[in-house]
C-alpha cells in the first residue's frame, strides 16, 4: 500500500510539472494596481477580461462571487457585505461574462485549455456577525449557480468557445445544494472545488473529510497555508490543486514553484503572466 501510493504521488507531481499554471482572476478584478474596492464590479470584470500581453489574453479564467442577501434573498455579485456598493445582481456578470465570448479572437492565453469560469458560493448570507444560510436559502443559492452557469454555457455553445464551470465554496451544504440541483444532461462540463484556508485560525475551512461522498474533483489553498504533508495527501486523492494568492511576494513565487498548482487565483494577472511567462518553464 505504502509503495502504491508512493508511486501515485510521484506520478501526480509529474504531470503537474509538466505545465504552467492557469492563471484566473481573483473576485473578477485583476486590473493592477490592485484596488480591492473594486472587487466583484461589472466594470472590473470587464476590465480585467481586456487585459492583454504579448497581443494575448492574460487570463486562463475569471472567479466570480455569489452572495445571497439574506435580508431581502437577493442572489449578487458581490464578496461580502462590509463595503456597501450599488445593489448588482448575479445575471450582471453572467451577461459580461456572455459578451465576452461573442467577442472575435481568443478568450483564453491557452488555445488548448478550456477557459475555467469559477463560482465561489459564499457562505454567509449577513455582514458580521455573520448567520449561515437556512435550509431554503442554500436551495436559493444553488439554483441561482446554476442560473449564472446556464448562461455562461450558453454562449459559450453559441459561439463555439470551450469552458468549463467549477463551482467552488469553503461550506460543504452549499456544494451539496450545488450537487442536488445538477442537471442530468450539462450544457457544458462542471466540478465542484472544496476551498482551504487557515484551519488553525479560520472558522470557515472544513476539513476534506466534512464534504462527506461529494464529488470534490479539486482544492484551492494559500501557499503559504499548506503544509507539504496536507499538499502530498491532496495529490494522493486525486485532487487538483489549485493557489490562491493575495499581494504577491517571493514566498508565493517558492510556493507556485514547489506545489506546481493547476491554477493560480491572483489580483495581480499580469504580473504573474509575465513571470510564469519569463520564468516557470
Amino acid at each position: 500500500m505504502r509503495a502504491s501510493a508512493a508511486w501515485v504521488l510521484l506520478a501526480a507531481l509529474s504531470s503537474c510539472a509538466s505545465q504552467d499554471p492557469s492563471v484566473i482572476c481573483h473576485n473578477a478584478n485583476c486590473v493592477e494596481p490592485t484596488d480591492p474596492a473594486q472587487d466583484d464590479t461589472p466594470a472590473s470584470l470587464s476590465a480585467s477580461l481586456a487585459l492583454r500581453y504579448q497581443d494575448r489574453p492574460v487570463l486562463d479564467g475569471v472567479e466570480i462571487d455569489l452572495f445571497w442577501r439574506g435580508e431581502d434573498d437577493q442572489c449578487i455579485f458581490a464578496h461580502d457585505l462590509l463595503h456597501p456598493k450599488v445593489l448588482v445582481p448575479a445575471s450582471e456578470p453572467a451577461a459580461v461574462v456572455a459578451a465576452y465570448f461573442a467577442t472575435p479572437g481568443p478568450i483564453g492565453w491557452h488555445d488548448d485549455r478550456d477557459f475555467e469560469v469559477l463560482l465561489e458560493l459564499k457562505g454567509a448570507v449577513t455582514a458580521p456577525p455573520i448567520k449561515q444560510h437556512s435550509a431554503a436559502q442554500r436551495v436559493a443559492h444553488a439554483a441561482c449557480a446554476w442560473q449564472t452557469y446556464q448562461t455562461i454555457a450558453n454562449a459559450a455553445l453559441a459561439h463555439g468557445r470551450r469552458i468549463r464551470v467549477t463551482f467552488s465554496s469553503f461550506a460543504p451544504t452549499l456544494l451539496q445544494a450545488v450537487h442536488d440541483a445538477a442537471p442530468t444532461t450539462p450544457a457544458v462540463p462542471f466540478r465542484l472545488l472544496a476551498l482551504q484556508g487557515l484551519n488553525a485560525l479560520d472558522a470557515q475551512t472544513r476539513g476534506l473529510n466534512e464534504f462527506g461522498d461529494l464529488p470534490i474533483e479539486a482544492v484551492a489553498f494559500h501557499g503559504q497555508w499548506i503544509t507539504d504533508t496536507q499538499q502530498q495527501a491532496f495529490v494522493t486523492l486525486g485532487l487538483e490543486l489549485s493557489l490562491y494568492m493575495f499581494d504577491a511576494t517571493t514566498e508565493t513565487f517558492a510556493a507556485i514553484r514547489r506545489y506546481r498548482p493547476a491554477w493560480v487565483i491572483t489580483s495581480e494577472a499580469r504580473l504573474l503572466r509575465r513571470w510564469v511567462s519569463n520564468e516557470l518553464q
